[in-house]
């Protein structure tokens, strides 16, 4: 059974497809271009999945620090909001080393 991406300037999938299909017959189902389909092996899907659940969390850690980052640029910081900011930027460094490890 294949698992296939699909990247767009409009879409981004990743799917496991149960029955067999080729990449030229899934492109012409969800009508893109047959360069925007990449045939994928488990692992590859896998380490995809596991790709997006971090980019997921960065992206919350990234909107959790904006509040503290406000008070600080005006100049309304308390220690309260460098602890925070503190402990989000090593939640997001470890993140990031473990997105790097995915990538090697």
């Amino acid at each position: 059974m294949p698992y296939f991406s699909i990247e767009t300037n409009r879409h981004s999938s990743l799917t496991f497809v149960s029955e067999d299909i080729t990449r030229e017959e899934y492109a012409a189902q969800f009508d893109v271009p047959l360069t925007a389909v990449e045939e994928l092996t488990a692992q590859e899907y896998d380490t995809r999945i596991a790709e997006r659940s971090i980019k997921r969390e960065l992206r919350r850690v990234d909107a959790a620090s904006v509040r503290a980052l406000r008070a600080m640029s005006l100049g309304q910081g308390t220690d309260e909001d460098r602890a925070k900011l503190a402990a989000l930027e090593n939640e997001a460094q470890a993140l990031r080393e473990e997105f790097a490890a995915l990538r090697a």
